[in-house]
């Protein structure tokens, strides 16, 4: 029976065999040279290896496995990228046996089929005919054979060898780093393949690299869905991709693999310094027209950037890019590589912009090596950000997409058209057409045999298509309207809700002859979902401008709600989406067909996570549906979390109202997901803020010192919330925790996590004065060996903040130097400015470089990003500055004020130092703009409290006015007794006077 099945249910496998090359012999010579026992020396190599095998099984990344009772292993592997990371856990061992640190291992790796009732543990392994065949090869001593012939000696290092069928499944670049080697046995020409060892490691870092970035996206409720590795597969050039990309301006990755798009003349100007792999943040900009290529050209250098085996993401959907720019560093907790980011329409998120400036300008990102690629259109607002962006000193590389002679000409070539097949009357026209778009819609005019009489004037292309498509595909032109509706709110639509909307037959939309003109799906979300988009947005936004004036946006809003169904979680959440995206721009439209479709709405909201239901229920509040927004909340609260980032949602939801509740998720989690670091984190954190409530879980935790501290450079996170807990609860602990840290410092000072521990083993070690001017200053020789270290910046600001509390005049006078010199280079780092102010602000500093410094700093106000640096500035300028200084600062941030409106930071700071050294004048400039600025930001308590310090320096008849205000103000905010304390005051001085 089983035999009759054999051609049903086969599974591919990859099979890994390792041997020790040279055990024997090797021993001895290590035993000799080191004067210990062979035994020892084979014991530790077969235990080290062992061990490796072990932790890659714990993780998942092998399926099964043999040893062979001596020095050889067969692993069983799922997937080509399990291979590259089991072997490079392997290959990455030290053997603390000087001279002798690597084990010389030869490794073979095949491939074969199995079919479902294969077993892969122990000796069943070797029971299956694929395996035996694989084993049967011998290409390990057929490549010995090989070298001894070609060196005259035997193999000494490690080497890898690929059999042919495995070779077979490599992507193109991967076969790069393999050698073909053939040679004769027995009369039978035998075929392998020799992989480059350092080569291989070099690929199998990076496939570890994105295995884990993916992981991490994937965990990051933020940046799942937003940002995407890119993993384009490389496919045949395509005569026909070519046609049909150079008949529309598509913005779909299957065009880009198939070469069907036209090299541009900017590509050979862009790309040698994109492919550059230079250390640092760089910024490459593509502006041009809409519809002028922009999109293509980017995806065009990101995916020949993947070809060279380059760590390549995209931007999917801009709504959570400032998100994006602050995961960044924590991307580097993993990464080696330099990474390449490609974003479209860059400049379109205001908030997303913020954050960038703030990071180059704090210096976080600058040591990174990141390299963005993106696009914009050319308008006054990206001008004056793109200007922002130079003013950073960062690498901005920006250029415009016109369409060249040799751009026409490599178009017209790649349709089949030349100066034979077409007149030169209709040369001469296309050549003098200089828009990207009109120029593909004129040449696929004349691939239509149309005279060239009958061509479409330039400024109605787009109108052109759109009545093309609405008289030759009706069906298409009204599925068209649904797609645009959605994404002019920055959505995809899900295909099976396409398929089924009441009166209409969509079901085929994806068969329906140039569908691709129009549509394609989406990346934004798993391919699984088929979710929809325009093949451009400058189309879909030039249709639905036409088509709104004849379909109200609530009648089809209601048509979609109408055909989702319940159960599916991707339909339900495009609905949540939808309503909260046009609940947002316009709550009185929309809330009556909220209301109309409850019945509908609540249905749908079965499937969903915890995050969503809390979606809905702000949704519900903020239209004033209070019934329906405590349903969704109680809902949340009894739900079952779907994934991490769900539960973690929930725990946070319950840390608020229930805490045994939240502890009791908390556990589940770390059951669950026990390799979670942030909820071993929050778990840590509550414990610590909850210690006399749960005092038995935290002696727990306080007793396992070993299950919290394991691994610290990959668990910093959670390492440094551990150790919070034994600073706080178990001081007795600090010694032999503190040895530990300092162990692995010891073992591991090149770590990319060293920085993040130095700043937790410091912390621990506070209390003993005489250990820690010890470490003091072993910190201070790592922060001078590292200066290039991604974690330099917060260490040192951690370390100057220590010596200007406990070191000696001496210390701090050679970190200032060393700060002083770091910022001459890099001028923008906020958090470098604020540990320099510290180590000024004390009895210690001399005013000469307390003046030097004010005086830098207040040149500068103007590009100055970091709130702290301005609030610790003044603080100085307080103590050091003349009173005509003081008046000419308060000018200058009343202007940094008017760039930065959003702060509350600085502008509390201000009001209270207005209202000590101002003119009368300068308190009335600064009366106004803060009366405008409590317009935009009414609950903002703190920035009330110093208008009212404000206030009181301004005429009696005024004072009365904003008493009266604030008292109206505090009806509102009763919790606020800051805001009554301060009322309070200035009534009591005001009887006083009188």
């Amino acid at each position: 029976m089983r035999e009759g099945l054999n051609s049903y249910n086969k599974r591919k496998k990859f099979l890994i065999y390792l041997d020790i090359l040279g055990f024997e012999g090797l021993a001895k010579e290590i035993a000799v040279k080191k004067g210990i026992e062979e035994r020892k020396v084979r014991k530790d190599f077969i235990e080290i290896i062992q061990e490796r095998i072990e932790e890659i099984e714990k993780q998942g990344r092998i399926t099964g496995k043999r040893y062979g009772e001596s020095d050889d292993w067969l692993l069983v592997v799922d997937c080509i990228d399990n291979v590259f990371i089991s072997i490079l856990r392997i290959l990455k061992h030290n053997t603390e046996y000087r001279e002798y640190e690597k084990i010389p291992l030869e490794i073979a790796i095949g491939i074969g089929e199995y079919d479902k009732w294969a077993k892969f543990e122990g000796r069943n392994l070797i029971f299956e005919n694929d395996t035996i065949a694989f084993l049967k090869t011998n290409i390990l001593k057929y490549y010995r054979e090989w070298y001894r012939n070609k060196n005259d000696q035997s193999p000494r290092s490690t080497f890898i060898i690929i059999t042919e069928s495995a070779y077979q499944v490599l992507e193109t670049w991967d076969k790069k780093i393999c050698e073909q080697i053939s040679c004769k046995s027995n009369g039978k020409e035998i075929t392998f393949f020799k992989s480059d060892t350092n080569r291989f490691e070099q690929k199998a870092l990076r496939t570890f690299e994105i295995v884990r970035l993916k992981e991490y996206l994937n965990q990051a409720w933020d940046l799942k869905n937003y940002l995407k590795v890119v993993e384009t597969k490389y496919a045949q050039e395509s005569g026909e991709q070519k046609k049909k990309f150079h008949s529309i301006v598509p913005l779909s990755w299957d065009y880009i693999r198939a070469s069907a798009d036209s090299k541009r003349d900017l590509y050979d100007e862009i790309w040698p310094e994109v492919q550059n792999d230079k250390q640092g943040f760089r910024f490459f900009l593509i502006l041009g027209e809409p519809l002028s290529g922009k999109s293509t050209l980017m995806r065009r250098l990101g995916f020949d950037l993947v070809y060279q085996s380059k760590i390549v993401l995209q931007v999917v959907d801009l709504q959570n890019l400032g998100n994006i720019w602050n995961h960044i560093p924590s991307f580097y907790e993993f990464l080696t590589s330099s990474i390449y980011i490609l974003i479209d329409d860059v400049f379109d998120n205001d908030d997303a912009f913020k954050v960038l400036r703030r990071l180059l300008n704090e210096g976080i990102i600058q040591d990174f090596n990141i390299t963005v690629i993106c696009t914009a259109i050319l308008n006054p607002n990206v001008q004056r950000r793109l200007n922002d962006l130079h003013r950073t000193r960062f690498p901005i590389f920006s250029k415009e997409l016109n369409l060249t002679e040799g751009d026409k000409q490599r178009i017209l070539e790649s349709v089949g058209l030349d100066q034979y097949s077409i007149d030169s009357r209709t040369t001469e026209r296309l050549m003098a057409i200089n828009r990207f778009y009109t120029f593909l819609a004129q040449v696929q005019f004349i691939k239509g045999n149309q005279l060239i009489s009958e061509m479409i004037p330039s400024e109605t292309t787009e109108e052109w298509r759109l009545k093309n498509l609405k008289e030759q595909q009706p069906r298409l032109y009204e599925a068209y309207k649904y797609i645009c509706f959605v994404n002019q709110h920055n959505l995809v639509i899900p295909l099976s809700i396409i398929q089924r909307v009441e009166n209409y037959e969509f079901s085929d939309i994806l068969d329906i002859k140039g569908h691709e003109d129009w549509i394609f799906k989406s990346e934004a979300y798993a391919p699984e979902n088929t979710p929809l988009e325009a093949a451009h947005w400058f189309l879909a936004k030039i249709y639905w401008e036409n088509y709104v004036q004849s379909k109200s946006p609530k009648n089809i809003l209601t048509e979609l709600v109408n055909t989702a169904r319940p159960n599916n979680s991707f339909e339900e959440l495009f609905v949540l989406h939808l309503f909260r995206i046009c609940i947002d721009e316009s709550p009185d439209t929309y809330k009556p067909i909220l209301e109309a479709l409850s019945e509908k709405v609540n249905i749908l909201q079965g499937a969903i996570g915890v995050d969503h239901l809390l979606i809905w229920q702000r949704i519900y509040l903020k239209i004033g549906m209070k019934d329906d927004a405590e349903r969704c909340f109680t809902e949340a609260k009894i739900h079952t979390a779907v994934n991490p980032a769900d539960l973690r949602v929930q725990i946070n939801l319950f840390m608020k109202i229930d805490p045994n509740k939240a502890l009791e998720l908390l556990e589940e989690g770390l059951s669950k997901y026990p390799d979670n670091k942030t909820i071993k984190v929050e778990y840590l954190n509550f414990l610590l803020n909850e210690a006399d409530r749960f005092s038995k879980h935290l002696l727990r935790v306080i007793d396992q010192p070993s299950k919290w501290l394991i691994d610290p450079g990959e668990n910093w996170n959670v390492l440094e919330a551990y150790i919070d807990i034994v600073i706080a609860h178990a001081h007795e602990l600090v010694p032999n925790v503190a040895i530990m840290i300092r162990r692995w410092l010891t073992e591991h000072q090149n770590h990319r996590s060293a920085a993040a521990i130095w700043i937790s083993y410091l912390k621990l070690i506070q209390h003993d004065k005489d250990l820690m001017k010890d470490e003091l200053r072993n910190c201070w020789k790592w922060l001078l060996q590292h200066k290039t270290e991604r974690g330099y910046i917060l260490l040192m600001h951690f370390y100057a903040g220590l010596i200007s509390k406990n070191g000696t005049g001496n210390q701090k006078e050679e970190v200032l130097t060393e700060l002083l010199t770091w910022l001459g280079v890099h001028p923008k780092a906020g958090h470098i400015w604020v540990a320099c102010l510290n180590l000024l602000d004390s009895a210690w500093a001399e005013k000469d470089d307390v003046r030097k410094v004010i005086d830098t700093l207040v040149a500068q106000i103007k590009e100055i990003e970091h709130p702290n640096v301005i609030v610790k500035l003044l603080d100085l300028v307080e103590k050091w500055a003349t009173p005509t200084e003081k008046k000419e600062i308060i000018n200058k941030l009343h202007n940094w004020l008017e760039i930065h409106w959003d702060d509350n930071y600085v502008r509390s700071k201000y009001m209270r130092f207005v209202g000590k050294f101002g003119t009368e004048k300068q308190v009335d400039c600064a009366f106004e703009q803060n009366k405008r600025w409590l317009k935009d930001h009414p609950d903002d308590e703190n920035v009330r409290v110093s208008h009212l310090t404000l206030v009181a320096k301004r005429r009696r008849k005024q004072v009365d006015i904003e008493i009266i205000e604030c008292g109206k103000w505090l009806v509102a905010h009763p919790e606020a007794r800051n805001i009554q304390e301060k009322i309070d005051s200035m009534n009591r001085k005001k009887e006083k006077k009188k």
